[in-house]
């Protein structure tokens, strides 16, 4: 499963093409959370990406995100969609906000934006009916122009009886023509295809489609019947502002320009006239009693705001908790653990992190599964260690709460070399953005698809990993994901785990070119591990005389195949990695999931299938 954000002609991304980047993988409800790190070269459109994340839950597209890049009308229709992909990898549920008249063209944008809803399993059966007519020409293209219809919006409600009609007359003029949809190549074959034919026979499919799907309350009810969550999440954006403890004081008369009091005020609904009256009566009369009968009020909401914040900081043993204390000339914010007084200067990077992001943003705020923040250089304040506690701080928070956390950042530290999957590349072709979802070591077109984050972070490769370390190359983000969670659960520290793309088909030159890049890459030792099917011979051979050294998994054990053959029987049917028709689910969203949420637990893993990979390990080990 995944949910994507896809962009469409919105600024430098998806002017080509659309651009999607990866949120999490998962829509079940308590397994959502996620940490997705957007890196790439000085305005390569990093801040596009998050500003785009922004603008859909604000449902709002202006003026400035019309290219300047084209002046084609066609190009200058910016849209966004939050889709999801149900377990047999076919999108299933679509949001999408964006400008309906594409002859609308800056800038005369309108700023409040026409919306398209639509359930993607329907428009899949008008794909598939393109797909089957490929070779008609006359078809494809009367097909074509529906579709592009649809997707622009184009089509509404009152012009719905004359789009069947032209469907049906197209399947009319083929089904006499041709009488027999079997060569038809596509998910569900030709029981979905005879199942299409008869819904539009039956003059109802594209009236169901507007009646069930026409509006956003029948989507979002419908996902959460299926799902129990919200399809649509609440995206905040979150700007760093450090708190210390010479803000949790402040003389009565300042307090309307304490940050930090106004934040704390506004979580427990108390306006700060309240406390000026109660100080101005206080001067008056001298009556203390009204103070301490403020403070008891005060610290009695208090207490369930101190509730929240342990909830949300998922404290595995001990609280805080929080209070007041009003005095004849300043108000003190009290900070206690276990019953004793604490200093925030004094606190672990982590805790001031979530301190500041919790009283900034979260105490006025319920975070719900799916929710999303948005984050634009955390951390550029904090030393080398404290951004690497940052990190695992912001990916167990977001894991912990059911959200996703994105970041843009500039920092080598902020990425784990262990967690490549949570890697989204920005990088840049003709002014035009492009997103790297599945980050990889080395690809064919891009051979060193590290590049981009080298060159933004403006370092090494021994920055980001210890060149002491043993480095294992493996085929693409899936093999990297099953490797780096059972180097977990096996506790093994001394192996770095880097993919690459593959090594594509028993092509030499191919493989020499890679095995070199290879070589550039880690320079002392280099060892790839490859499946044992005939590409990965192949580059073992051309590798006999090289220093890259090169094994296959059938050089650990001649039952393995392939990554997926080291789990059991029964580990593959129970975590998911057999689709219902039998094959091998290779998925690098699902074994990224499964990384996060499901490999962690030692207890739910077979026996064999842990035999089988401490085999490897081993194998590696002696290399």
């Amino acid at each position: 499963m995944e949910r994507v954000l896809e962009f469409e002609k919105f600024r430098n991304l998806g002017l080509n093409q659309k651009e999607r980047i990866v949120l999490n993988n998962s829509l079940e409800k308590g397994k959502m959370g996620n940490l997705v790190i957007v890196v790439g070269g000085n305005n390569s459109g990093k801040s596009n990406v998050l500003d785009g994340i922004l603008a859909y839950g604000d449902k709002k597209i202006t003026d400035r995100d019309v290219t300047t890049i084209s002046f084609d009308n066609k190009d200058r229709v910016p849209s966004l969609s939050l889709v999801t992909k149900d377990d047999n990898d076919i999108y299933s549920y679509k949001i999408s906000y964006g400008v309906k008249n594409p002859e609308i063209s800056y800038p005369k944008l309108k700023k409040i934006m026409d919306y398209t809803l639509f359930l993607e399993d329907d428009k899949t059966i008008l794909l598939a009916m393109m797909k089957l007519y490929r070779n008609n020409g006359e078809t494809a293209h009367a097909l074509n122009d529906l579709l592009f219809r649809l997707e622009q919006s184009q089509i509404t409600n009152e012009e719905i009886k004359s789009v069947e009609g032209e469907i049906i007359k197209i399947l009319d003029k083929e089904y006499s023509r041709k009488g027999n949809y079997n060569s038809f190549n596509y998910p569900g074959g030709s029981s979905l295809l005879n199942n299409f034919i008869e819904q539009y026979k039956n003059n109802h499919i594209i009236n169901e489609l507007i009646k069930n799907n026409s509006d956003e309350d029948n989507i979002q009810h419908n996902y959460y019947n299926k799902y129990k969550i919200n399809f649509m999440p609440v995206i905040y954006k979150y700007n760093e502002k450090a708190i210390s403890q010479n803000d949790l004081k402040v003389v009565p008369s300042n307090l309307e320009k304490n940050k930090f009091f106004i934040s704390l005020l506004k979580a427990i609904n108390v306006d700060a006239s309240v406390l000026l009256n109660s100080y101005k009566t206080f001067m008056d009369l001298g009556d203390k009693g009204i103070l301490l009968n403020l403070e008891k009020d005060l610290n009695e909401k208090l207490k369930e705001v101190s509730k929240k914040f342990n909830t949300l900081y998922y404290l595995n043993e001990g609280s805080y908790s929080f209070s007041v204390s009003l005095e004849s000339n300043l108000i003190y914010f009290v900070m206690n653990r276990n019953s004793k007084s604490i200093i925030l200067d004094f606190q672990s990077t982590g805790f001031k992190w979530f301190f500041n992001l919790y009283f900034n943003l979260l105490c006025s705020k319920d975070l719900t599964s799916g929710d999303i923040i948005v984050m634009d250089e955390p951390a550029t304040n904090l030393h080398v260690s404290g951004q690497i506690e940052l990190r695992s701080f912001l990916k167990e928070f977001a894991m912990n709460n059911d959200i996703v956390i994105v970041i843009a950042t500039h920092s080598p530290f902020l990425i784990d070399m262990d967690y490549l999957d949570e890697i989204r590349v920005v990088s840049m072709i003709d002014n035009v953005a492009k997103i790297t979802n599945d980050f990889t070591q080395v690809d064919i077109d891009d051979p060193d698809s590290l590049l981009p984050i080298k060159k933004s972070l403006t370092i090494s490769n021994h920055i980001l990993y210890d060149p002491d370390k043993k480095v294992i190359f493996v085929e693409g983000i899936t093999d990297y994901n099953y490797m780096v969670a059972f180097k977990k659960i096996f506790n093994i520290n001394d192996i770095i785990f880097l993919p690459i793309m593959g090594i594509g088909k028993k092509d030499n030159e191919l493989q020499i070119e890679i095995s070199k890049r290879l070589l550039q890459i880690k320079k002392h030792n280099p060892i790839l591990m490859v499946d044992s099917d005939m590409a990965g011979k192949a580059m073992k051979a051309v590798n006999s005389d090289s220093s890259l050294q090169v094994f296959t998994l059938s050089d650990v054990d001649p039952s393995f195949k392939e990554i997926e053959s080291l789990f059991s029987t029964s580990d593959l049917k129970d975590l998911g990695l057999t689709r219902t028709d039998g094959p091998i689910k290779k998925s690098s969203s699902h074994s990224a999931f499964l990384k996060n949420y499901i490999l962690t637990d030692k207890e739910k893993i077979d026996q064999k299938t842990k035999a089988n990979f401490k085999k490897v390990f081993e194998y590696i080990e002696s290399l």
